[in-house]
């Protein structure tokens, strides 16, 4: 537990419910450590580095903040800008069946305008839960630069 709470800010600075309202956790959050890293996924402002949860094994109903990965290609190619993008916004996730890198690929939209991707690791799980369940999701957080622009989306599974 030692070497994975060095993903985790000390609860002592200043700035800690600043870092706990970024994963939409209360000021007052009082779990240990391992919870926390359920939570924020061990991610930290320094890098790009995260845990990823095995969804399969996650009961609905459930929500799961993610990055949306590949924002930063769709602004480049023209398909986006983050400008029109507001938190709050809602966002569709749709399988795409067609994609020739990965069949499995699930695509992340605002009114028709490709955001991004879910994470590789997570969409098998996310497909065969869209099976029996609704999947919603709506964007909660977008920071970063121009270089690299990040959107996070809060996914429900009900």
């Amino acid at each position: 537990m030692q070497t994975f709470s060095r993903r985790l800010p000390s609860r002592k600075r200043e700035d800690f419910a600043d870092y706990l309202l970024t994963f939409r956790l209360p000021a007052d959050f009082r779990e240990n450590d391992f919870v926390l890293l359920a939570c924020t996924g061990g991610k930290v402002a320094s890098d790009g580095f995260y845990f990823v949860p095995d969804l399969s094994s996650i009961r609905p109903p459930f929500d799961y903040v993610m990055e949306v990965a590949g924002t930063r290609h769709m602004i480049k190619e023209g398909r986006l800008a983050l400008d029109e993008i507001s938190i709050g916004d809602e966002v569709i996730l749709r399988n795409e069946d067609t994609n020739t890198v990965d069949p499995l690929a699930i695509l992340v939209t605002k009114n028709d305008n490709h955001l991004g991707y879910v994470n590789k690791a997570l969409c098998a799980a996310l497909r065969d839960l869209s099976k029996n369940h609704d999947i919603s999701g709506v964007v909660v957080r977008k920071n970063g630069s121009s270089d690299r622009p990040l959107i996070y989306a809060k996914v429900s599974v009900r």
